[in-house]
């Protein structure tokens, strides 16, 4: 996200956008791992996805973690990046008057 932009509005859509992208498949992989893993109580594991946000120059830099199927990757990986090279590219909201 570039200097002068707010990130927190294009940081929440991405994360809306990569949890409708992948809610089956973080649902399956968290039913996978509670088969694998029977003897542990409680929820250890959860294949909800994650932001990581970092000042870098000239903006702030999103890494973003999601669980899908090895099939699914690179299709999944290409919406993603189109979703977020869209949000990017929209016009800023102009600033309020003071």
């Amino acid at each position: 996200v570039p200097t002068g932009r707010d990130p927190h509005p294009i940081i929440e859509a991405i994360r809306q956008r990569v949890v409708e992208a992948t809610a089956e498949s973080a649902r399956h992989a968290e039913q996978e791992w509670q088969r694998a893993v029977p003897t542990q109580s409680g929820r250890l594991f959860s294949g909800a996805p994650g932001i990581d946000v970092k000042p870098v120059v000239g903006g702030v830099e999103l890494s973003v973690r999601y669980v899908t199927r090895a099939h699914e990757r690179f299709a999944l990986r290409a919406t993603l990046y189109q979703a977020a090279v869209d949000l990017l590219g929209e016009p800023a909201p102009a600033p309020l008057a003071r």
